[in-house]
């Protein structure tokens, strides 16, 4: 009996023990050792993402985690655009089946313009109406098993004005922001804070990602191969080899005289005097630009007659 009560003691300190040994081994995040939502993958833009962390990096280190990157990316107007995250916790391990919202429009980020098909995207603090009163538009989503999760969403603009040039460098992106409609994603894991003016308050790092919407690039135009034109009365025939109904065709005629394509790309030309030479122009547009050849033929009877000659 004398041994009972030091079992027990035993007993209580081990079970003591178990629960100390729990609770030490659960850490929570930080700003030393912060979640993070690590962009792995991003495509539907037009061109290559282009890191611009480097230039970010003075105010990254004042309101954000300083693993955090910024990407610089285009988007065709209308066009979707896919967004692959992969999401870990402070230990550095994948977080699965979280809950974490991607938001855009990041408040004091100045984004402006752009609409998407998802109501809550369209939200945006950088107004006079709401200026930075909330941290930005929002969809929602869970990670998968291995703390994966993607978004697919849809530009809704219209495209307007004149397509940039430069595509590739980062300071040309930067200058585009505000002349063409633009918005910076990112993505919150849980209630996680991911900028504050005190950094004690930060414990997620995530990639923030800049989409700059932007008119379509135009696709040349087919350059018609022709037949040999065959004469008329009053002008001339020549047949496309190459005509296509996904292109929009014209002709034009100089010095004198009208053009018309078919629906199976035989241009045929009126309105020449016989035994005069005319050359039409057919171009096939797509979109806007224009690919061209030309066709010189003879009115008359034969090729290289006037009318009424044998």
């Amino acid at each position: 009996m004398k041994n009972l009560p030091r079992l027990i003691v035993g007993l209580a300190c081990l079970a003591t023990a178990v629960t100390f040994s729990s609770s030490a081994g659960a850490t929570s995040a930080s700003y030393a050792h912060p979640d993070a939502a690590v962009l792995t993958n991003i495509s539907g833009i037009d061109g290559t993402s282009i890191n611009d962390t480097a230039t970010a990096s003075g105010w990254i280190n004042t309101y954000y985690s300083p693993t955090d990157r910024l990407f610089e990316n285009y988007l065709d107007a209308g066009s979707s655009v896919t967004l692959t995250w992969l999401v870990t916790g402070s230990s550095g391990s994948p977080l699965a089946n979280t809950p974490v919202t991607l938001e855009d429009n990041l408040a004091y980020s100045n984004s402006s313009g752009t609409t998407w098909n998802v109501a809550g995207l369209n939200n945006n603090p950088n107004t006079a109406t709401a200026p930075n009163s909330f941290l930005g538009g929002t969809l929602s989503g869970t990670t998968d098993a291995s703390g994966v999760v993607t978004f697919t969403v849809t530009n809704t603009n219209a495209a307007s004005g004149v397509r940039p040039t430069d595509l590739t460098t980062a300071s040309a992106a930067a200058a585009n922001e505000g002349p063409y409609p633009w918005s910076r994603f990112l993505l919150v894991v849980g209630s996680d804070v991911i900028t504050d003016t005190n950094l004690a308050n930060v414990n997620q790092a995530t990639d923030l990602v800049d989409l700059i919407v932007i008119p379509a690039a135009t696709n040349a135009g087919v350059t018609p191969i022709f037949t040999s034109p065959t004469p008329t009365q009053n002008g001339f025939t020549t047949q496309i080899t190459n005509y296509s109904s996904s292109s929009n065709w014209s002709a034009s005629v100089s010095p004198t005289g009208s053009a018309t394509i078919s629906s199976s790309g035989l241009v045929t030309v009126t309105g020449v005097t016989p035994g005069a030479t005319a050359r039409t122009s057919p171009a096939a547009r797509t979109r806007a630009r224009t690919g061209a050849d030309s066709r010189d033929g003879r009115a008359g009877r034969h090729m290289a007659g006037r009318s009424g000659e044998g």
